[in-house]
């Protein structure tokens, strides 16, 4: 796996942390959806509520991240 400077624009590790290019960042979402998908389609449409605590908490970061990424920003008042 390249690492560094020989790999400029695509994700890498660098420094024990993952860095997610830009370019990668809407491939890397719409997955993250598709899961929530998948987990909705397994677990029910009342998924964040399922008694399994690793899927519940999977999916309320995903909902967080998504929102993090896609919503619109929050206007102030005029």
């Amino acid at each position: 796996m390249p690492t560094g400077a020989d790999s400029a624009g695509l994700s890498q590790w660098w420094g024990g942390r993952l860095r997610i290019a830009l370019e990668d960042t809407e491939r890397l979402l719409d997955t993250l959806a598709d899961h929530m998908a998948t987990l909705r389609t397994v677990h029910g449409a009342d998924v964040r509520a399922t008694d399994n605590a690793v899927v519940r908490e999977a999916y309320q970061e995903a909902v967080m991240t998504l929102a993090d990424h896609r919503a619109p920003p929050a206007r102030s008042p005029t």
